[in-house]
């Protein structure tokens, strides 16, 4: 790991609550956000894989301006277990995020 990278914050909230409490299950009808924040501006890429299955359910690319935090949320998401990895805009493996969508 490079000591240049800043560090950021990945957090799990819902969307509606309004809450940055970092939660690990989530309900039907609740919308998971992963919450990224950090000094700096700079672009992530993620992949969203689904337990039991290989290929990822969603990817997609983040961009962070400034000091500000961005949000990345999922509607509907099917019920299970959810592994959430994040990359830097160099392709290097920065964190990982599990979460569960109950019934």
């Amino acid at each position: 790991r490079s000591s240049s990278k800043a560090i950021y914050a990945v957090a799990k909230q819902d969307k509606y609550s309004n809450t940055s409490a970092s939660r690990n299950a989530f309900s039907a009808g609740e919308t998971p956000c992963i919450k990224i924040s950090g000094h700096g501006s700079s672009t992530f890429s993620y992949r969203l894989y689904k337990e039991g299955m290989l290929e990822s359910v969603d990817t997609g690319t983040v961009n962070k301006k400034g000091d500000n935090e961005v949000l990345t949320c999922w509607n509907n998401l099917p019920f299970g277990h959810y592994t959430f990895k994040i990359y830097d805009s160099s392709g290097n493996y920065v964190d990982t995020i599990k979460f569960s969508m109950g019934k």
